[in-house]
């Protein structure tokens, strides 16, 4: 049985293999730092908007009867 024979990097391949280090790991902070602001900025405005709604609703009921 042969071993399997490891593929040699070409010379653009060897020079860039290092650029990319860490890049996952860089990429998971930044999502999670967008996530985590919109779901804060989504809390923040969702008590606005059920306020809103809630008084849109009270106007809607008791228009007819003013």
């Amino acid at each position: 049985m042969q071993r399997a024979r490891r593929p040699q990097c070409q010379k653009a391949q060897c020079r860039n293999a290092g650029i990319r280090t860490g890049q996952a790991t860089l990429d998971s902070v930044l999502v999670l730092g967008v996530t985590a602001l919109l779901g804060g900025l989504a809390l923040y405005q969702s008590g606005r908007v059920l306020r809103a709604v809630y008084e849109f609703t009270c106007a809607l009921i008791s228009w007819p009867l003013m």
